[in-house]
């Protein structure tokens, strides 16, 4: 009789060991996700308008309150951009609609919210008025003060120097301008544009009023202290003589010429201003011929490009600038209210540039 073979099936002891460090690496990899992982904790979302509800073209505040957030990433729903981080952060939607916008804290936990913008209401212009009040000149450093005064209105923006950047929402504004010159602030009520009013402001630079008024006292005769003495006598040593068919003396008296009046500069705008200098760019003028206009005085210190220069410097600078190409001179006038004269004036000019920003 034949024996009957047996067979047994029997694993490798590098397939044990494999599967061993396997599954001890797992254990590993979950223990250390488990012990270094970061709960989410409690998100916030609020939102906030200036106004009593939510219109497209009005600022809108979103706040996320999470304990412990460092970086916050905010996406609003309308496809725009925002690469701010901070907990608070101010948007905008140009069109009405419903959105999601959601915040996500140190890239790891998120809140999500939604949020209705209206049509912006129609309010009729003569209803609301069209008036802010505030300086209209002022001082490099030292803050300003504007207020809108108008009747109804719920919400505003306030453009100091950007046209693009809000630089205040509230109903009163203060600004502090850093540099000299005439400034434009707008202000656009209730979100709408065609409620946008518009000033100009000068702001003038303390040290170049000092230099003008030191340099109008340098120019100005101071009285001789050295003259010569005449003595008059008591009583006239000669007898005047009398006219007998003129009874009144004090008719005989001669009279005192009138005093003519000084001469005044002549009247000058500041766009034709702008044209005489545009030919001294162009080299058809000179200082010499703005004489009239400072009565004389060609060293007077004037503004040019945020530079304090007396004028004859200051056209010596724009002839060199007859080979460039000018995109825009803008010119500020201070004539004396006296005699006309030009006391000083703000002149900003500004040429086209060429590849990679070099001066044509």
């Amino acid at each position: 009789m034949k024996e009957k073979s047996t067979s047994s099936f029997r694993l490798d002891e590098k397939v044990y060991l494999t599967m061993i460090l396997v599954g001890t690496m797992s254990l590993l990899v979950l223990g250390f996700r488990y012990i270094s992982r970061h709960p989410c904790p409690p998100i916030s979302l609020q939102i906030q308008s200036n106004t009593d509800s939510f219109q497209k073209g009005n600022l809108i505040s979103f706040k996320a309150v999470s304990a412990g957030g460092n970086d916050f990433t905010w996406n609003f729903g309308d496809g725009s951009r925002n690469d701010e981080t901070a907990p608070t952060v101010l948007h905008k939607f140009s069109n009405a609609g419903t959105y999601t916008v959601s915040v996500t804290v140190d890239g790891e936990c998120s809140e999500f919210q939604t949020v209705a913008i209206m049509e912006s209401p129609v309010i009729d212009n003569n209803i609301l008025g069209n008036t802010f009040t505030g300086p209209t000149a002022g001082y490099v450093g030292l803050p300003l003060t504007f207020e809108d005064l108008s009747i109804k209105s719920k919400s505003w923006e306030w453009h100091f120097e950007d046209p693009v950047k809000v630089d205040a929402i509230t109903k009163t504004a203060t600004h502090v301008f850093n540099t000299s010159g005439l400034k434009t602030i707008s202000l656009m009520i209730n979100g709408r544009r065609d409620l946008v009013q518009s000033r100009s402001v000068l702001i003038v630079d303390r040290e170049v009023e000092n230099n003008m008024a030191k340099a109008k006292e340098n120019h100005t005769p101071k009285p001789s202290s050295a003259g010569k003495v005449v003595y008059v006598p008591t009583s006239p040593t000669v007898q005047p003589l009398v006219n007998p068919t003129q009874p009144s003396t004090v008719e005989n008296t001669p009279k005192k010429e009138e005093e003519k009046p000084k001469p005044k500069a002549p009247e000058v705008t500041a766009i034709q201003m702008e044209g005489l200098l545009k030919e001294v760019i162009a080299g058809t003028k000179g200082a010499e011929d703005f004489s009239s206009y400072f009565c004389g005085n060609l060293s007077t210190v004037v503004v040019y490009n945020s530079n304090n220069v007396t004028f004859s410097a200051m056209c010596a600078s724009l002839k060199e600038l007859k080979k460039k190409k000018l995109k825009s001179i803008k010119v500020t006038l201070f004539p004396n209210a006296t005699t006309n004269c030009q006391q000083s004036m703000i002149v900003n000019v500004d040429v086209k540039k060429g590849f990679l920003g070099l001066i044509n």
